[in-house]
């Protein structure tokens, strides 16, 4: 956050390629406290891979594919697949955020 601001002060107003490499980041360290091994984010869906040892709560994923299976599946045993096609980075990876917020 700190080299942010310094950037703005320095440089003026971000890119928003500059600006989703900062959220990106963000979003990976956040990711890594629970065990997220790696996530892709594409156009259409995203794919979060967990770590064996995540602190992810396996019966909050199974509720969501239960709830939602057109939305969230699972790709194999690590995997869960979020289909929701997005316009905006930004909003991919807020997204993505508030889910992985939901199931800690």
């Amino acid at each position: 956050k700190e080299l942010k601001i310094e950037m703005i002060d320095r440089f003026g107003l971000l890119p928003d390629q500059t600006k989703n490499l900062f959220e990106s980041t963000s979003l990976r360290i956040f990711a890594e406290k629970f065990g997220v091994k790696k996530i892709n984010i594409f156009d259409e869906k995203t794919e979060i891979t967990l770590n064996n040892n995540s602190t992810i709560e396996a019966i909050k994923i199974i509720n969501l594919i239960q709830k939602q299976p057109s939305i969230f599946q699972l790709k194999n045993q690590n995997t869960l697949i979020f289909n929701k096609e997005m316009e905006h980075n930004l909003s991919r990876i807020e997204k993505v955020r508030e889910l992985l917020s939901s199931l800690v």
